[in-house]
């Protein structure tokens, strides 16, 4: 494994090298997740194969700080996959990936602790979203309380989230989880006015989103149907963002926001 730079410090160096190795077997092109990133799933571990570094020092230094900020957060029990290593190649040739029979140039290889479950994108037909959306509801309470209040603390950290419907994952045991941290939120300087109203909002807003499928339905009957479920549970985190102190107009102005939940029988998703 000449010309990688291994740096793993939250799982040991030789389990990583055994991670590449097996990893290495795997067509990336057919796994769980597209675009500029790949990941599979071995035991314990999702391994993403992405672009993350260039030849910028700084970009290294940001993406250690990501994945230090990551895992503090992880040890004080919020709910957030953390980040455990990466290997990237020192030179242009990248990583080989012998399922290609030659080298992905440019390629990373990340190491995170796989979250338990299923996003609701995972659901492939209308029943398994109900069934999904339904199971989420019916467990308990606490979980809901438990990822607003990893997301309050995420937002209140220099972690930029990639909210998305794919990256909220759901166990009925374990809970939510979020996954995906990839980058440092760019802080203004001290001198400019960032409305802190506008920038939670928009963050809320993707969270709130995050829960609701974008699968089409084959009719109006079954959309209304889920819409029902989805709105029981936009009530639920409306309620826990309140509770931790989030302001009625932060709520309110990211529930008007979400298309896919607008009614002329809804007037308001949360509760006091």
């Amino acid at each position: 494994m000449n010309n990688l730079e291994f740096h793993t410090p939250y799982i040991d160096r030789g389990q990583a090298e055994t991670l590449l190795s097996r990893s290495s077997e795997f067509d990336f092109r057919k796994a769980l997740r597209g675009g500029t990133s790949s990941c599979i799933l071995l035991d314990e571990y999702a391994i993403l194969y992405s672009k993350i570094f260039t030849e910028n020092r700084n970009e290294v230094k940001e993406y250690q700080k990501t994945m230090e900020l990551v895992y503090c957060l992880f040890s004080q029990g919020k709910k957030v996959a953390p980040i455990l290593g990466y290997i990237r190649s020192l030179d242009k040739k990248g990583i080989e990936n012998t399922s290609r029979r030659k080298a992905d140039k440019g390629k990373d290889f990340i190491i995170l602790k796989k979250a338990p479950g299923k996003t609701i994108d995972d659901m492939k037909g209308y029943d398994q979203v109900v069934d999904k959306v339904t199971e989420r509801l019916s467990s308990s309470k606490k979980h809901y309380d438990e990822i607003v209040d990893t997301l309050l603390c995420v937002l209140d950290s220099e972690l930029k989230p990639d909210i998305s419907p794919k990256n909220t994952i759901f166990d009925s045991k374990e809970g939510f989880s979020l996954v995906d941290f990839n980058s440092l939120e760019k802080k203004p300087k001290k001198d400019i006015y960032i409305d802190p109203i506008a920038y939670n909002e928009e963050h809320i807003g993707k969270f709130l989103r995050s829960f609701i499928t974008q699968k089409k339905f084959p009719n109006n009957q079954m959309r209304q149907m889920y819409l029902k479920l989805a709105i029981r549970e936009q009530q639920i985190l409306c309620e826990a963002l309140l509770n931790k102190g989030v302001t009625e107009l932060i709520v309110e102005s990211a529930v008007s926001k979400i298309e896919e939940l607008k009614s002329p029988t809804l007037t308001k998703l949360y509760s006091k």
